[in-house]
């Protein structure tokens, strides 16, 4: 019902019956009586901002910007795109369940809750960070594929485990977190040098190698210091220092022979020199100089080609032939002496027959 005002008569929409789009009214003026015709006012109100339940466009919406009812987050049209704008009209946020794009630029990248991880795009690449801070963050995954990694140490997802540090040195390994030496296990490693303390088989029981300044000492397993023994097939030594040898074969000897104030060989002529008493209890055969300074004794046969030198008795349990070359000198046979050439004797001759 039309009320009259100061300005004129006025009419207004109920409380809660305003209209939510454009709307057109008509106002119907009668005489109080009903005797004159009445008269028709029809009006076209055009709201600015009107509600729609839905729109269906076929050909294009146009606007420069969409604004929500009740929440008044908005979405603003730009050359380039568009914006998601909050109710202050600065940069809103955009919420959806997937979101399929070519492209996102963006100054840092972080997950729903205020302290998850996040990660930032600086100049030289990414950057992962946890929390609210700028902390470095954890990356997980199930493979990595790069060409290259930066990094102080690498150690299991476990910090209880081994770990790798990279000093300017090299790489040092370490075991159960802390800076305890490791252990590295590998089927093959091929080093230009290896520097290290000892040296051990795969178990405790197992023969190890040190390393001290005068070369190297092998010992037996089981921790203790006892000295080892080293199997090869040849030796190529320039000197050997040793308390005792044993040769299960045969002995070459091509540079001589030096036994303290016992053996020793000479070259040009070559010659055995022994000091002191010569047992033997085979054959003693001798193509050049014998020189015993002491006693000779042999149970077997004593064959001397060359010179003998004795400065003791000799005392021959089988026969005894000396040789100049192929022609012989002297021999025993038979219990007796047979000489081929001059016997000389410096002293008495005394035979028993």
């Amino acid at each position: 019902m039309p009320t009259q005002g100061t300005t004129g008569w006025q009419w207004s929409p109920a409380a809660g019956q305003e209209p939510k789009r454009d709307a057109t009214y008509t106002l119907t003026a009668t005489s109080p009586g009903g005797q004159q015709p009445g008269y028709f006012l029809t009006t076209t109100v055009h709201l600015r901002s009107p509600e729609f339940e839905s729109v269906t466009a076929t050909t294009g919406i146009h606007s420069p910007w969409v604004e929500g009812t009740t929440d008044k987050g908005r979405i603003v049209f730009t050359t380039q795109g568009a914006q998601i704008r909050g109710a202050a009209n600065d940069l809103g946020t955009l919420s959806a369940a997937r979101t399929d794009v070519d492209t996102v630029t963006a100054a840092w990248v972080r997950g729903r809750e205020s302290d998850a991880g996040w990660i930032g795009f600086p100049a030289d690449g990414i950057r992962v960070g946890r929390g609210g801070g700028s902390d470095l963050g954890t990356v997980t995954a199930d493979k990595i594929s790069v060409n290259g990694i930066n990094t102080q140490w690498v150690g299991d997802r476990d910090s209880g485990k081994g770990w790798v540090e990279f000093p300017q040195s090299g790489v040092n390994v370490r075991k159960d977190g802390k800076q305890d030496w490791g252990t590295v296990a590998a089927d093959l490693a091929d080093l230009n040098g290896i520097n290290t303390k000892w040296v051990q088989g795969r178990t405790a029981a197992d023969g190890w190698i040190e390393f001290p300044a005068s070369g190297m000492n092998v010992f037996q397993g089981a921790g203790s210091r006892q000295w080892g023994t080293v199997a090869a097939d040849k030796a190529d030594l320039n000197d050997l220092v040793t308390h005792r040898a044993q040769v299960k074969e045969r002995l070459t000897l091509q540079g001589g022979l030096s036994v303290d104030n016992v053996l020793e060989t000479q070259d040009s002529p070559p010659r055995l020199i022994v000091h002191g008493l010569l047992d033997a209890e085979g054959e003693v055969k001798a193509d050049h100089t014998v020189t015993v300074t002491g006693d000779l004794t042999t149970l077997g046969m004593l064959r001397v080609q060359g010179e003998s030198r004795l400065q003791g008795k000799v005392n021959a349990g089988a026969h005894l032939s000396v040789r100049n070359g192929g022609a012989w000198i002297m021999h025993t046979n038979d219990g007796k002496v047979a000489i081929n050439g001059d016997l000389r004797v410096h002293g008495a001759f005394r035979s028993d027959s």
